[in-house]
């Protein structure tokens, strides 16, 4: 009995593997990076990419220093176009980041046809038990 159980598992986990479940096609290519005044931080831009024509976008992160944005949704913004607006105006959401103090960063973008992520906070570890505390700002500039 324990014998086809072991046996199930494994065939299960192949398929599992072979259907793409694992990995989901999904990936972000970064595009900029900025560290902050102190080095501890910084602000990773980049898009999101799933394989898909359907939407582009504009992501913004807040990381530990040499953190790495692979996989995931931006932790402090993410403007999408739908793909014929992007076609028409092929760019992406415009967006400028800099930071203003060690823990105050500003936002500057077009306005993107839909915002998914506007947070005013982040919270970013930086430690076992240490959190950093990062004000965002934002300002909103014509395409």
């Amino acid at each position: 009995m324990r014998r086809k159980h072991t046996t199930f598992l494994l065939i299960g986990t192949i398929l599992y593997g072979i259907s793409g479940c694992v990995w989901d096609g999904c990936g972000n290519q970064e595009v900029s990076r900025v560290a902050s005044p102190d080095g501890k931080l910084a602000i990773v831009i980049f898009t999101g990419d799933c394989d898909g024509p359907s939407e582009f976008d504009t992501q913004v992160s807040i990381v530990p220093r040499g953190t790495r944005v692979d996989t995931g949704l931006g932790n402090t913004f993410v403007a999408q176009y739908p793909h014929g607006d992007y076609l028409a105006n092929w760019t992406r959401p415009k967006t400028d980041v800099r930071w203003l103090t060690d823990r105050t960063i500003m936002i500057s973008t077009d306005v993107p046809k839909t915002t998914l992520v506007q947070v005013s906070k982040v919270s970013v570890p930086t430690g076992l038990f240490s959190r950093a505390q990062v004000s965002i700002e934002y300002s909103i500039t014509q395409p």
